[in-house]
């Protein structure tokens, strides 16, 4: 019998992979994805394999259709709606012919199929929130819409044996918080022993995630416009084409690709000087998720330059906190730790210890453990 089905819309997904590899040490796995970026087969095996590399028995099971994926309207999300149907037919038709104890969904978008299987079979479900859909997709004027999702979120959490979520202020934003629930950061995996110590004749600054209105990109390239010895790195994918297209003209600023391999990114990312990350708060996801970024920079040993988590980030003393759209205070941040190499040293080492401390995948795997240990019995 199978232990866990995994059910993700999105086909290459960090949190996912790292959940799958942990888990699949112990427990027998299907993971039930959606290409919905329409990716040929020879591409998709071969990242699979080397995202997936480490997990013996693991088996892939993909739904081969095409559908809306990393567009930056609302249209593109209430497109999904006509998709949906078909991929949840598509998860309900598998669940029933591997029967595992638990299912693992998600975000509300692989919810449905997953609960029905419950009730319907009995078994176990996982509800993990990634992204609120609301707080992330939905403009703030669609109210009644973001209500209407926050409010399916919440039922389905209620009703799911365990909700997981990345962070304590996701928890907090429940109207109603569920009885059983796990806080189960999305830390990296240590790659310090990969990093290059050789000190760089220039700062080099990283910035990743989608190439996209909103997360301070332009606001980036113009305070480092003319500014001696630094470069910024872009790793991520092309959402905003005109936005992209205006900031890789810059001489200072290069674009190093899409790294979909984890283990690539993370080698990449921690081999800048800093790492520099400012979101709109427009988007109220961003006020309630513990970034990625924040990790990330924590693991490096590397200062981070941003207005997410800036309790956090002040508290461990990691980073230069500014304001989204201050262009200023990023240029005078840039050139702190330019000027200052001892200043970077310091704010990196506070980083990396508290990493080692308590923010590490080890200490999350050993809570996802717990999680699952109440379940499969």
């Amino acid at each position: 019998m199978v232990d866990i089905v995994f059910v993700r819309s999105a086909f290459h997904d960090a949190r996912v992979a790292r959940v799958i590899k942990s888990l699949s040490k112990r427990y027998s796995t299907i993971f039930l994805a959606w290409n919905r970026e329409g990716m040929a087969s020879d591409v998709n095996k071969e990242l699979l394999e080397k995202t997936f590399d480490t997990c013996v028995g693991l088996r892939l099971i993909i739904f081969n259709l095409k559908g809306p994926y990393r567009k930056p309207l609302l249209r593109s999300y209430l497109a999904m709606i006509l998709y949906l149907p078909v991929f949840w037919s598509w998860v309900f038709v598998n669940l029933i012919i591997y029967r595992p104890r638990v299912v693992h969904a998600f975000d509300i978008d692989t919810v449905l199929p997953c609960y029905l299987y419950k009730k319907i079979f009995r078994k176990k479900l996982i509800f993990e929130i990634v992204d609120r859909y609301g707080m992330t997709f939905i403009p703030k004027k669609f109210y009644k819409l973001d209500s209407m999702v926050n409010s399916l979120e919440e039922g389905f959490s209620k009703r799911a044996d365990v909700l997981v979520t990345l962070s304590e202020n996701v928890l907090k934003s429940f109207r109603n918080k569920p009885s059983k629930t796990s806080v189960i950061l999305n830390c990296p995996e240590d790659h310090f022993d990969k990093k290059d110590t050789t000190e760089h004749e220039i700062l080099v600054l990283g910035y990743s995630g989608a190439i996209n209105k909103g997360r301070g990109l332009e606001q980036i390239a113009t305070a480092i416009r003319n500014l001696d010895n630094v470069k910024l790195y872009i790793y991520g994918p092309i959402v905003d084409r005109k936005l992209f297209e205006e900031v890789k003209t810059q001489p200072n600023i290069e674009y190093k690709g899409f790294l979909r391999i984890l283990d690539e990114y993370h080698i990449a990312i921690i081999n800048t000087d800093a790492i520099i990350a400012i979101y709109t708060k427009e988007t109220p996801a961003h006020e309630i998720t513990m970034h990625n970024k924040t990790l990330e920079a924590m693991m490096g040993g590397i200062p981070i330059i941003t207005n997410l988590s800036p309790e956090l980030v002040n508290e461990i003393g990691f980073g230069i906190v500014v304001q989204y759209g201050n262009i200023d205070q990023i240029r005078s941040a840039v050139t702190r730790l330019r000027d200052d190499p001892e200043v970077r040293k310091g704010l990196g080492r506070k980083g990396r210890n508290a990493f080692l401390q308590k923010y590490n995948w080890g200490i999350m795997e050993r809570k996802l453990y717990n999680v699952y240990e109440k379940l499969v019995q």
